[in-house]
């Protein structure tokens, strides 16, 4: 019995270890992120909703966000500079 435990332990390790199998478990994280984060922002809105004048501020604060946060992506993905460091430079 003992044996068949060992085995199964030197094969989980031997999954873990494999590059692709990391790969895929980090977008798999990525992805519950992603996903978790559509649902806040869904539920937060639908709160804001309940109490609508007072929700407007809120509205304000989110929108100002979504827009900083898509300023930053967009300078991000334009930046040549950080895509040669990032394939050149090494760490």
């Amino acid at each position: 019995m003992s044996w068949i435990l060992v085995k199964s332990c030197d094969l989980l390790v031997t999954c873990f270890t494999n590059q692709k199998i990391i790969i895929m478990l980090e977008r798999f994280g990525y992805l519950f992120l992603i996903v978790a984060l559509i649902v806040w922002i869904y539920l937060l809105i639908k709160g804001l909703i309940m109490i609508f004048p007072e929700g407007i501020i809120g509205f304000i604060a989110i929108a100002g966000l979504g827009l900083l946060f898509i300023k930053v992506v967009k300078d991000r993905i334009n930046n040549k500079e950080d895509d040669y460091y990032d394939k050149n430079v090494k760490k």
